[in-house]
């Protein structure tokens, strides 16, 4: 487990720090305040939770336990449950293993990236 502010790796290239600062994914990916936009490959906005959020003009996130789908391919559902990316990424418990494209690390806070 990483403690909040430590990196986590995905693809080579996702730290993840203190809530507000940035993120970067891919060279892309900045994450701030609850509710302030932040872009992903330049398409990604979030809001407030139960809000539309377009990803590549695919994405919507509804209340937490609802699916959306990014791509054709994810649906988020209950904490602690399994939702797939692009077929290959599994989220349970807070601070307990997810696998990302083939690379492993486990994230306290990862929620906070949806």
């Amino acid at each position: 487990m990483f403690e909040v502010g430590e990196e986590v790796s995905c693809l080579g290239e996702l730290s993840v720090f203190e809530v507000g600062e940035e993120v970067s994914c891919l060279g892309e990916l900045s994450v701030f305040e609850v509710g302030e936009e932040f872009s992903c490959l330049g398409e990604l906005s979030v809001f407030e939770v139960g809000e539309e959020v377009s990803c590549l003009g695919e994405l919507s996130v509804f209340e937490v336990g609802e699916e959306f789908s990014c791509l054709g391919e994810l649906s988020v559902f209950e904490v602690g449950e399994e939702f797939s990316c692009l077929g290959e990424l599994s989220v349970f418990e807070v601070g307990e293993e997810f696998s990302c494209l083939g690379e492993l690390g486990e994230l306290e806070v990862l929620v906070v990236l949806f």
